[in-house]
């Protein structure tokens, strides 16, 4: 609350008059209401997770977070997942805590041909994620965009887009897998597991799904129950105001390797050695 000086004494009687800071009471919030009004403290989620994940999920809050939220949602950064499973059984709605379709033995799960089966997996969506660039496949733009590295389609319409598929652990009938994905929802890692579980002679399910990465946001920068403050949010937007450069919020280019700096030169060195083994034309190559 405001404060306001207050005189005290008669300068008529000689005396030492006294000055003093008191509170305003025609600012008190009996007074003049609530503080802060909802709509004071607008918040924009990123992304939404689906109603069986849980992680990281990243919000603008005010006009100038809200801001810095569109930016983000326009870059269409990848996700990264953690999904448990488990081999064995297959539910309606690919998670555990769904009712109960199929049961099966998971006696051929083996990792060789469990690891095998995630590069396939991997391999079969590079051509979909080449097609939702929207750029000629011949052309000298998409050479030096995939010479560059991996690469994402800046528009939120496309089919959802496996880009990494990786085991974490594996012990049937639980296993954990990484995944990294944009435009996916649960349903489409649903069906990947269940997909999983069934080219391994078994069926599958998700126990648990966590997004523990979004971008350059971490799950470790995430705000914990305990936090949530008003000094806890507040430190939490400078430990996260690093990821909100103007050069990290719009991506000026697909290429995902030109998000980390570092990457980029690296890659851009290999192609500059490596460079006669490749051939560039404005037609497509007859082999």
């Amino acid at each position: 609350m405001r404060e306001y000086v207050h005189i005290e004494g008669d300068q008529f009687s000689g005396q030492e008059l006294s000055v003093q800071l008191r509170t305003s009471y025609a600012d008190h919030p009996l007074v003049i209401g609530p503080r802060y009004q909802p709509k004071d403290l607008y918040l924009m989620p990123v992304y939404n997770l689906g109603e069986m994940s849980s992680g990281l999920i990243i919000y603008g809050i005010g006009e100038h977070g809200v801001h810095l939220a569109k930016q983000l949602k326009t870059g269409n950064f990848l996700r990264t997942y953690e999904a448990r499973c488990k081999f064995g059984r297959a539910t309606d709605n690919y998670f555990e805590e769904g009712r109960t379709k199929e049961k099966t033995t998971f006696k051929r799960a083996e990792l060789a041909s469990f690891l095998r089966l995630i590069g396939k997996t991997v391999s079969s969506h590079r051509p979909i994620i080449f097609r939702s660039l929207g750029i000629d496949m011949h052309s000298q733009e998409a050479f030096q965009l995939f010479c560059s590295g991996p690469t994402r389609p800046f528009s939120q319409q496309t089919l959802p887009l496996l880009f990494g598929l990786k085991c974490l652990h594996f012990k049937p009938p639980e296993f954990t897998l990484q995944l990294v994905a944009v435009n996916e929802e649960e349903e489409f890692i649903g069906t990947l597991v269940h997909g999983l579980g069934l080219k391994m002679k078994s069926t599958a399910c998700i126990s648990s799904l966590r997004c523990v990465r979004y971008g350059y946001f971490k799950v470790e920068n995430a705000l914990l129950d305990k936090e949530w403050t008003v000094e806890g949010v507040i430190n939490n937007i400078g430990i996260c105001s690093e990821n909100t450069s103007q050069d990290k919020l719009s991506p000026v280019s697909p290429n995902i390797m030109a998000d980390d700096p570092s990457t980029r030169q690296s890659f851009l060195e290999q192609i500059e050695k490596n460079k006669d083994k490749f051939v560039v034309t404005e037609s497509p190559v007859i082999r």
